[in-house]
């Protein structure tokens, strides 16, 4: 599918352009949506595909190879075979003649001496009840089959020609794709499979047991697809299966925690995601808030904090102690199973006395702000941004204030070259005069706390810090910190 940067289905394997999987989403079937929320239109474990998309799933190469298999005729013949050319064919498919003598197997490049007859051995050949066969045991490239022809004198224009879509001819496994409109080709169409590495087309294959798939375009497909069918012929979806577990969710619970003066409990949960479901362990780094304590096991069993048994989120309630100091405290979890490790990132928050955090979702906002999530630098679970605008938008955070007095105040942003260069945070506090403006590069500094300033905030929620969208770029609003002087 060309260039590919965007994981569909969270294996961890950059599989589709984010385009192709917008247009199936809205151009899909008629009946089914071809992909959403990166699966495609069978359910899991089963083979409700739609067959006017002439769909199938792409399953693993396994024993035994895939065969063409051709009946020769009673008699003694020289045996020829006939193929389109072209660059992704193998050199050396390998056609299989079995006679009356030992079988004999014998290596042709197919990438040239299309369109015309090529024989296949030196012969004749005596067959009683033979057969010629194609597979592609081996191959560097693609097999193809078409035609085979039976000489009995060796002229180079066969008597008999059983073609690639006689009824007699076999494949397993089948069905192999099948092409046609080519000037070389010997009857309607040809027929083809990739080389033993790889993958091929199974139409009983499941989702789970998948690698991909490919979707068909032509002829009455078209009725169904027609804006895909003005870019594409057919399209395949592969990707090289990643069994091992993947980390989607982790996090803690309260996620901010202030400096305790005793020990204060938190919840850690993971989801862990895993395609064959054989994860042994699964793990959390708790040596950022209890020395030495490298792999604390987490359940999945309904103890230990854990909610519900063997739903894949797995849990461990613990305490930070009362010595564990401020700031970002990183907690990584790890599952492990045969086929690897997938690791995610707890990020537990442990403030000051005197500290407020308030994060976005904390925050009023006014206009439209689009949400996003996914990013290293972004504090707690998302950020909210807007276009530059005329200063109508704006995010507002305003604290609760315990104790009047002098605070030092940041920002935290996520940066980017879209970001604006001078995004206002105006300041209302507790001094004589107006309200004080800031302005920020947000395509620098991301994923930490930035100063604006130092000023006098009053007991109560009457003071504020509010970001509009009067800039010059994107301006992006995550995490607001007042820390007591």
């Amino acid at each position: 599918m060309g260039y590919v940067h965007f994981d569909s289905d969270w294996d961890g394997v950059k599989d589709s352009r984010e385009s192709c999987i917008a247009c199936h989403n809205v151009h899909g079937s008629s009946y089914k949506t071809m992909i959403r929320d990166g699966k495609l239109i069978s359910s899991y474990g089963t083979t409700d595909k739609e067959p006017a998309l002439d769909f199938a799933y792409l399953v693993e190469t396994s024993n035994p190879l895939a065969r063409a298999t051709w009946p020769a005729p009673d008699g003694t013949y020289y045996v020829y075979a006939w193929w389109t050319k072209w660059s992704n064919r193998a050199t050396n498919a390998p056609y299989t003649i079995k006679h009356c003598g030992p079988p004999e197997t014998l290596e042709v490049n197919q990438q040239i001496n299309g369109g015309q007859w090529n024989r296949l051995g030196t012969g004749p050949y005596t067959f009683v009840n033979g057969t010629v066969a194609l597979s592609n045991e081996g191959a560097d490239g693609w097999v193809l089959a078409d035609a085979i022809g039976f000489d009995s004198n060796g002229d180079g224009n066969p008597e008999l020609v059983v073609d690639n879509d006689d009824s007699s001819v076999t494949y397993s496994p089948e069905p192999w794709p099948s092409h046609s409109g080519s000037p070389e080709q010997y009857g309607d169409d040809v027929q083809y499979y990739v080389e033993q590495e790889g993958v091929f087309m199974d139409p009983d294959a499941t989702l789970e047991e998948s690698g991909g798939a490919r979707m068909d375009l032509a002829g009455g497909s078209i009725y169904h697809n027609g804006v895909c069918g003005a870019c594409h012929t057919g399209i395949s979806w592969e990707r090289t299966p990643y069994l091992g577990p993947k980390v989607i969710d982790a996090r803690s619970d309260p996620e901010t925690i202030a400096a305790p003066d005793g020990e204060t409990n938190v919840l850690l949960t993971a989801f862990v995601f895993d395609h064959n479901d054989n994860v042994y362990s699964v793990t959390v780094d708790l040596s950022a808030i209890e020395e030495g304590n490298l792999a604390q096991t987490m359940y999945d069993d309904g103890t230990n904090g854990d909610l519900t048994a063997d739903d894949n989120i797995y849990s461990f309630e613990t305490t930070v102690p009362a010595d564990v100091g401020s700031g970002s405290k990183s907690l990584m979890v790890t599952a492990t199973d045969p086929d690897g490790d997938g690791k995610g990132e707890i990020v537990l928050q442990v403030t000051l006395p005197g500290e407020i955090i308030m994060d976005d979702p904390e925050a009023t906002f006014v206009g439209t702000w689009l949400t996003h999530s996914g990013s290293p630098q972004q504090y707690g679970d998302n950020v909210r941004y807007k276009a530059a605008g005329d200063g109508t938008s704006t995010a507002t955070w305003r604290p609760d204030i315990t104790e009047h007095g002098d605070y030092d105040v940041y920002a935290w942003w996520t940066e980017w070259s879209t970001r604006a260069t001078d995004a206002p945070y105006t300041i209302y506090h507790n001094g004589t005069g107006s309200p004080a403006e800031v302005r920020k590069d947000q395509t620098v500094d991301g994923g930490q706390w930035n100063y604006l300033g130092t000023w006098n905030f009053a007991a109560g929620t009457s003071g504020c810090v509010m970001l509009s969208d009067d800039a010059n770029g994107e301006v992006l609003a995550d995490a607001i910190k007042w820390e007591l002087e």
